[in-house]
């Protein structure tokens, strides 16, 4: 996926994300998404729009809610695939997602095995695109697993990947 400003905007809001994962499983009306993550319709509405903007969302139907029309959205299908970011917007994103992390981790079951890696250190070219196929890989398992929440068998999870190349100058002493 392309991953223009204006999607590296949409992503960039934590709120945002959290719509996104809750359309991972299911469609939803902007009341409904305000209800599940406890805000206002109008905000709900209000980042659906800029998801929608962004193409990350469609609009699967509308219907009829007590006389007005309601819009249905859904995950767009390309935003089940891993995102590529590239250029100084990274920040934004990175920021978003460290905001969801802390909010998540609130949330963690500490006595659940977890999986945690952090490194930084310089790697053969070979090996960097390994590590991106085998996450990539990884995140594809988890999405082809999704089910709506509450869904008997089912776990609720968090999985963040965020990879990316450092500047060489930026690392000389990495890895020493």
């Amino acid at each position: 996926m392309a991953t223009d400003r204006t999607t590296l905007r949409a992503l960039s809001d934590p709120l945002r994300l959290r719509l996104l994962n809750l359309l991972g499983t299911q469609t939803l009306s902007a009341a409904e998404a305000a209800r599940a993550i406890g805000i206002t319709q109008a905000l709900a509405s209000y980042h659906l729009r800029k998801l929608l903007d962004a193409g990350l969302v469609v609009v699967q139907h509308t219907r009829s809610n007590r006389g007005a029309t309601e819009k249905v959205y859904e995950l767009a299908s390309a935003q089940e695939r891993p995102l590529v970011f590239a250029g100084d917007d990274l920040a934004l994103f990175l920021e978003a997602v460290a905001t969801e992390i802390r909010r998540r981790a609130a949330s963690a079951d500490t006595d659940a095995p977890s999986l945690v890696s952090d490194t930084e250190l310089w790697a053969t070219e070979e090996a960097i695109n390994q590590a991106r196929t085998a996450l990539a890989g990884a995140t594809r398992a988890l999405v082809d697993g999704k089910r709506p929440a509450g869904t008997p068998g089912t776990l609720p999870v968090s999985a963040t990947t965020v990879f990316f190349q450092l500047k060489p100058e930026a690392s000389d002493d990495v890895g020493a």
